[in-house]
């Protein structure tokens, strides 16, 4: 009883070598699920890049129709609205004449 013996250590080793291992098949197994996960990622972004230059595209198309639909309304404005506005001060100023 002086000294362990040889099968003592020999389980020890054995156990220590499995739990590496263990360690390492899981440290792999992570930098696998990672380089998988990346190359996900990238199809991810590149495909969202593909949509927002996309919806890049139909912003511009929207701006140039509401530009248009503004001009419309400016020239409707200045071609319908002010001669009217201009009667109607007229007209307010012969009804203030007929006041007095």
């Amino acid at each position: 009883m002086n000294s362990i013996p040889a099968w003592y250590w020999m389980v020890i080793i054995g156990v220590l070598t499995a739990l590496i291992s263990l360690i390492l098949y899981y440290i792999a197994m992570l930098v696998k699920e990672t380089t998988s996960t990346v190359g996900d990622s990238r199809k991810l972004i590149q495909n969202s890049n593909v949509i927002v230059e996309d919806s890049m595209g139909i912003v511009k198309d929207v701006k140039e129709v509401v530009s248009k639909f503004k001009g419309t309304a400016l020239e409707l404005n200045d071609s319908v609205l002010e001669p009217i506005k201009k009667i109607g001060g007229m007209i307010n100023s012969l009804l203030g004449l007929f006041k007095k």
